[in-house]
């Protein structure tokens, strides 16, 4: 049997053409229909779980102090900030008489590879967050609000493992 190659040269470059203006125009509209949607402030509203190495110094069950670097994934709904982001943490810990103050710095990336870098505080429950700066779509996005540990969960010797809500409004400059 023989095979005939119906596919001539001049086919072969029109599909060429017709595939590269369908990549071009789906660029542009992706890219518009993105650019349009996003919005250049809003509430956030959120949660996070996060687990990784921990480690404590204690002289007694009053005066212990602790540092941890962890990661951790976001929940959020679709049109939030913090939708289908994960981060990075790392921060350090007191406990003196029953006074509790916490500090640390997230960075946190999407699924496009942009970041947004912020510094946490707390004082026994209650917490504080603000961002001081992003990549890409975060460029120029200021944010703050509060935030706070949610729910218990059992621990592993050497490790952090727990969630916690924030919320608060971000803006973009």
């Amino acid at each position: 049997m023989n095979h005939v190659n119906t596919t001539t040269p001049f086919t072969q470059v029109n599909c060429a053409r017709y595939s590269l203006l369908t990549l071009i125009v789906l660029t542009f509209t992706t890219s518009f229909a993105a650019t349009a949607a996003t919005p250049k402030e809003g509430d956030y509203n959120a949660r996070g779980c996060y687990h990784g190495p921990a480690h404590v110094n204690t002289l007694t069950k009053d005066v212990m102090a602790g540092s941890y670097l962890l990661t951790g994934l976001v929940v959020a709904k679709e049109n939030d900030v913090w939708h289908n982001v994960s981060g990075t943490c790392d921060g350090a810990w007191q406990l003196v008489n029953g006074e509790l103050t916490e500090m640390g710095s997230c960075d946190y990336v999407d699924l496009v590879g942009d970041h947004f870098f912020g510094i946490y505080t707390r004082k026994n429950m209650d917490g504080q967050w603000k961002v001081y700066g992003g990549t890409g779509k975060f460029t120029g996005m200021e944010q703050s609000g509060i935030w706070k540990p949610d729910g218990e969960y059992s621990q592993v010797t050497g490790e952090f493992r727990g969630c916690s809500t924030f919320s608060g409004h971000w803006k973009m400059k």
